[in-house]
């Protein structure tokens, strides 16, 4: 009995066995069958299969999640795969959520994959043309020779397209699905009407048992292959399930794999991980490649395992059914992964049932030519070149999410503008998932772009970015991004990096140019030209060009708007800064009481605290039921709208990401943090306008946009004490260093435009201006008082203005940075201008005070002491710079300053007769040598600063002279002794000389020679004085009678150089006082005429300069008597007459006494001599009233010449 049940049990295994055996080949043929039928046939026309040169393909990793490679096994002949290995599923916990795509070759992507790749590669946007996942590229080039269905999410931003997997049956064909509703409308009436009944069918994913039990052996056998030490299997057996399995020892072999934690690749889970993996929002890739497909570049995402060691660095790979031919699907599948990541072979392992038969090593250029695959790699080319191009020319609206479809079996596939269609079929244009993730992206790379060092050439590309960002955006839902777009948006029309005063030396056009580059954006005039729905033959992607993208020509580049116009330009920038402050401001209401920005927390971050949107079921909670009376619709429950209206995953997750990637949403809150952006950016745009206004010479605009700025920094500096840090103090000083310059201008521009007009500008606030003051109460809490700062005040005098000037650039310096050297110096130098301004400013008043008495000696001594301040303080700003210029210019208003007041000093009435030199002159003349001689200390020698120089010398000479000439005419005798006092203003005098005589310019020579004789004038008056008065000593006598005689030498040559009638006549005659005095005391007939001849002889060399006032010498002149005084001085034309008439009475004395000596002297009687000298003396006498004395002159000079050539 026992056997005979024995062999029943035997008979039902082996009758099962078969069974089993006949399902698994019927469903090996059904599978093999269902392949067959979704390969086009492509024999024929279709495709021509040609010979041709390998296609070029490079691919570069840009981020890898694992090693490029790790070792494997090859397994043994025999092995089942159908059994489970030891290590299956028992991967690292830390692989989590990665290990699906270890299973089969699908994507992992969702309808966000390409925005993850593209925030995490903002920089290669608008450098490649295509963004996806590696699996839609595949499906794309493949298309001519599949029949199944594309569906896929196209989005464009700038040149580059990001590619997404859209499943059509999970997103529309589900009804729980409401975030789709208007696109499932509208595939409902548009798409899926024209599809048949097995076609609609046929949109949802392939789960048939026979894919999922290919998927679990693909695992299994990759599970197999890795090359592993035994006790980590073991060890790996034995662990239970979501534990770590323990590793001891550090150190491996070459034969074992890496440690589990270092492991380079993920590790499948069972199928429920695959299928949670799949719709999880996590769009990681193993590894991120650029890949250049002849002139197509594209970063795309692989998930491929590579494997590889020993001889073969990188190999993939494939398990196929021996019963299976491989297809060109297959075939071209396989070829696609091996180039896209750079692998030269694949290794393919045949099975039969799940029973390993053998291995075959396939180089990846020999894929192509496989039996039953056989395909062109340069058809594939030209399939991807057109597809690209179809896409480029359709899909041309920057910021657009288009839709790729093609229904089964169909031969065309459609484009359809999602943007324009979800805008025209319903009012909230949030409700295409895609907007906010586009507009993020868009705002993502143009702040990249924003960043980037050639950013100058792509502004109008950035601006276009922006602007196509906030068309997409919802401000009322989405107040942070918006106010962060409105933010760059500021930025770049007035860049942060910015120097205003570069504004009005350098314009836009010369530095900026139009965009350049990849970054060619297609207008949307050029996308309305094409069709409504464009579409495209499957066919047609086959021959090579058939699709073109045109070019677009330069007119067409993306320019900025009024970049050659700088006044737009901050026009542009307040409003910007205006509307970002407006939404910053409008979530005030939402606070709590009393709540400042920066304790509050944003809504961003709020969201990311929250738990994720996804429906968990909860302990102890009855889940409610879907239930609709039979007679009325019962409202829907609030739990379930705010289900349908809330976004689905993967777009809360991306709104996550955005917001931490956009905002800084720790400290301080994204709205503090916003705000003290624009807050700055206001002040910097104030800056500019204002340097605008000043080109313009509309000084009182100026200090008006100075005011404000000031206030904006006034609360940017609020708000960031609140957090607790340093404000940026750049704006500030170069607003305040502007307001200086403003002030100055006032002073000193010659604008055309009135007083009145200035002040009407500075009055009369803009709409910007007034909706600024209303944000920046809302901000401070209280109202604004504008007069309430340095640059708040229009000044109504000159002094006030000076004042106000020196004002703003001192507190500019105070808050300066000492690391800022350049602009240190500029307002140092600034201040000290304005300061030795204001001090010439009260040294004028005080003067015009002196010389119309108007006020007390009180009021013009507290103006001395001011203009000394002021010119002292500018001494110390131009002494910190070592200027040497400007220090030694004030030095020397400084000692202008000194000798007006030893002017004032010396005379503090009028009418009353000038005294003895004072001590208080004395000391205040010394000071202004002083200061005089330090300017010439600083200047050194003439070489660097000529024309300073001759003006510090010529001061400190004029000086000089005037406190000699003070202490010749007004001697101290009261105080100091005649002699002390002639020694002290000889040397005061030689000094003065010493300097008329150095180097001088051309046109200051008169000048020096005039004060060089006017020198020796007085030296020689001085010791003709002191000859007439020293009695004792007859050395000390001839020492100055000689002195005396050189000097008026030296005065009559240069008075007559300089052709000077009147000094020169007046020089004689004291020089023939000097001879008469000596002859006074001779005693000798012969040598006291041999005196007065020689005193005739000194009156002889005025006769060169009296012939010269000849009236037949002055013919040219034809103006007569009456008339010279319009060209000459009439003082000095009679003083000069008076001099010749007195040389006439002196020649005629001079002639009398040689007479009276022949006449007088019996022994030295001559006849003729005498007669001839009465005959002089006789002529001398004999002046018509009515004869010029000059021509008189000259006549008996002649006679008198004569006579002393003949020797009588």
């Amino acid at each position: 009995r026992k056997r005979q049940a024995l062999q029943v049990c035997r008979t039902f295994v082996k009758f099962f066995g078969l069974l089993y055996a006949m399902s698994s080949e019927e469903t090996a043929s059904r599978a093999s069958r269902k392949e067959d039928d979704d390969v086009k046939d492509m024999t024929g026309d279709d495709i021509a299969l040609q010979v041709l040169s390998p296609v070029k393909s490079s691919a570069v990793l840009k981020h890898p999640l694992c090693e490029p490679a790790i070792r494997y096994l090859e397994l043994s002949s025999n092995t089942n795969l159908n059994k489970p290995p030891s290590n299956w599923l028992r991967g690292d916990i830390s692989w989590h959520g990665l290990r699906a795509q270890w299973t089969y070759p699908q994507s992992s992507s969702t309808i966000f994959s390409s925005f993850h790749m593209a925030n995490n590669f903002t920089e290669y946007i608008g450098e490649v043309d295509v963004i996806s996942d590696a699996e839609n590229i595949k499906k794309l080039l493949k298309m001519p020779y599949s029949n199944s269905h594309i569906s896929m999410m196209v989005h464009r931003v700038g040149k580059t397209l990001l590619l997404d997997e859209f499943d059509v049956h999970r997103h529309l064909l589900r009804e729980s699905q409401k975030q789709w509703e208007w696109l499932r409308n509208f595939f409902y009436d548009t798409v899926l009407a024209s599809l048949q009944e097995k076609e609609k069918v046929a949109l949802r994913k392939n789960k048939r048992r026979d894919i999922l039990q290919n998927k679990n052996m693909f695992s299994k056998f990759l599970y197999y292959s890795l090359e592993q030490e035994p006790s980590a299997v073991q060890k790996l057996d034995i662990a239970p399930e979501g534990s770590e399995p323990s590793h001891e020892g550090n150190g491996t072999d070459g034969n074992s794999a890496p440690r589990d934690e270092n492991r380079t690749v993920m590790l499948p889970e069972g199928q429920d991980a695959v299928e949670n993996a799949a719709l999880d929002g996590s769009s990681e890739h193993l590894r991120n490649l650029l890949w250049t497909f002849e002139d197509i570049r594209m970063l795309i995402g692989s998930n491929m395992p590579i494997f590889g060691g020993g001889t073969r660095p990188a190999v993939s790979l494939k398990l196929r059914d021996m019963q299976k031919p491989i297809n060109i699907l297959t075939g071209l599948d396989y070829w696609l992964d091996n180039l896209m990541c750079n692998v030269p072979e694949v290794v393919m392992c045949y099975h039969l049932n799940g029973i390993v038969q053998k291995y075959e090593l396939l180089k990846t250029e020999e894929i192509p030519h496989l039996k039953d695959s056989h395909f062109s790699p340069r058809v594939v080319k030209d399939i991807a070149q057109n597809i690209l191009s179809f896409l480029k020319v359709n899909a041309a609206k920057s910021g657009h999410t288009y839709w790729l479809f093609k229904g089964k079996n169909d031969d065309v596939v459609k484009l359809y503008d999602l943007t324009v269609l979800c805008s025209e079929l319903v009012d909230d244009k949030q409700q295409n998932p895609f907007t906010l993730p586009v507009a993020v992206l868009l705002f993502r790379v143009a702040a990249n772009m924003k960043e980037s060092p050639d950013c100058k050439h792509k502004q109008g590309t950035i601006y276009r970015l922006l602007k196509n960002s906030l068309q997409l955006l919802d401000s009322s839902k989405h107040p942070h991004i918006v106010s962060s777009v409105h933010s760059l948006l500021s930025d770049l029309f007035v860049p942060s990096d910015l120097d205003p005063g570069s504004v009005r030396a350098e314009s836009p056009e010369n530095s900026e140019h139009s965009d350049e580059g990849p970054w060619q954006d297609s207008e949307e005039e050029e996308a309305s030209k094409n069709l409504e729905n464009p579409s495209v033959s499957v066919g047609a992607l086959c021959v090579a060009e058939r699709i073109r993208s045109e070019g677009r020509s330069d007119a067409e580049k993306a320019v900025l708007p009024y970049r050659t116009n700088w006044e737009e330009r901050c026009r542009l920038a307040l409003l910007h800064v205006l509307q970002g402050m407006a939404l910053i401001l409008s979530d005030e209401r939402d606070r709590p009481e009393g709540g400042t920005f920066a304790q509050d927390k944003p809504a961003s971050e709020k969201l990311e605290a929250e738990p994720e949107n996804v429906n968990i079921a909860e302990p102890y909670v009855p889940i409610p039921l879907r239930y609709f009376p039979l007679g009325a619709e019962a409202p829907p429950l609030q739990d379930e709208v705010a289900k349908e209206e809330a976004p689905p995953p993967e777009l809360l997750n991306s709104r996550i990401e955005v917001a931490k990637s956009l905002t800084n949403l720790r400290d301080p809150s994204w709205q503090d943090h916003c705000l003290q952006f624009l807050l700055q950016k206001a002040a910097r745009t104030y800056c500019t306008m204002a340097e605008i206004a000043c080109c313009a010479n509309r000084y009182g605009r100026a200090l008006r946009w100075i005011r404000y700025g000031l206030h904006c920094h006034e609360q940017l500096r609020f708000l960031v004490a609140k957090v607790g840090k340093e404000c940026p103090l750049e704006s500030l000083v170069y607003l305040l260093g502007l307001a200086g310059d403003v002030y100055l201008m006032l002073v000193h521009g010659d604008s055309g435009f009135s007083r009145e007009v200035h002040r009407e500008d500075f009055e009369l606030p803009s709409k910007h201006d007034q909706q600024l003051l209303a944000f920046l109460e809302k901000i401070s809490g209280s109202p604004i008082n504008l007069k309430y700062c340095l640059a708040g005040e229009f000044p109504q005098d000159l002094e006030r203005t000076l004042i106000l000037s020196a004002r703003c650039y001192a507190s500019a310096l105070k808050i300066l940075s000492s690391e800022r050297l350049n602009e240190f110096q500029q307002l140092t130098r600034r201040l000290g201008n304005i300061s030795n301004e204001l001090g010439v400013f009260y040294m004028n008043q005080a003067a015009r005070i002196f010389n119309e008495q108007e006020h007390s000696s009180e009021q013009m001594e507290q103006l001395w002491a001011k203009s000394q301040e002021c010119l002292e303080k500018g001494v110390d700003a131009f002494d910190t710079l070592n200027d040497v210029a400007n220090l030694a210019l004030v030095n020397s208003n400084l000692g202008r300053l000194m000798r007006l007041r030893a002017h004032a000093a010396s005379a503090s009435q009028k009418g009353i007769v000038r005294g003895e030199f004072t001590a208080q002159e004395r000391t205040l003349y010394n000071r202004a040598i002083s200061y005089y001689n330090k300017a010439s200390r600083v200047l050194g020698d003439r070489k660097l600063y000529p024309d300073i120089w001759d003006s510090v010398n010529w001061e400190l000479s004029s000086a000089l002279f005037t406190l000699g000439t003070l202490l010749q005419d007004y001697a101290p005798l009261s105080t100091h002794a005649q002699e002390e006092i002639e020694k002290e203003v000889v040397k005061l005098m030689l000094k003065s000389l010493d300097l008329c005589s150095s180097e001088t310019s051309l046109s200051r020579q008169p000048l020096y020679q005039y004060r060089a004789a006017t020198i020796y004038h007085r030296l020689a008056s001085l010791h003709h004085n002191a000859y007439r008065n020293q009695m004792s000593e007859e050395s000390r006598r001839k020492q100055q009678k000689a002195l005396a005689e050189h000097y008026y030498e030296r005065a009559q040559f240069l008075f007559e150089n300089m052709e000077n009638v009147t000094e020169f006549m007046r020089v004689l005659l004291e020089h023939a006082g000097l001879l008469e005095l000596q002859i006074a005391g001779l005693q000798g007939f012969n040598s006291k005429v041999s005196r007065l001849q020689s005193l005739l002889r000194l009156f002889l060399t005025s006769h060169k300069m009296i012939g010269s006032l000849r009236p037949e010498a002055k013919k040219l002149d034809a103006v007569s008597i009456g008339q010279a005084s319009d060209s000459e001085n009439l003082d000095e034309l009679e003083d000069r007459k008076a001099l010749l008439m007195l040389l006439e009475k002196r020649i005629q004395a001079t002639l009398q006494s040689i007479l009276k000596l022949h006449h007088s002297s019996v022994k030295h009687r001559n006849e003729g001599a005498t007669t001839l000298w009465k005959q002089l003396y006789s002529a001398s006498l004999r002046r018509r009233p009515d004869e010029p004395v000059e021509l008189f002159l000259d006549k008996l000079l002649t006679e008198i010449k004569d006579t002393l050539d003949r020797g009588t």
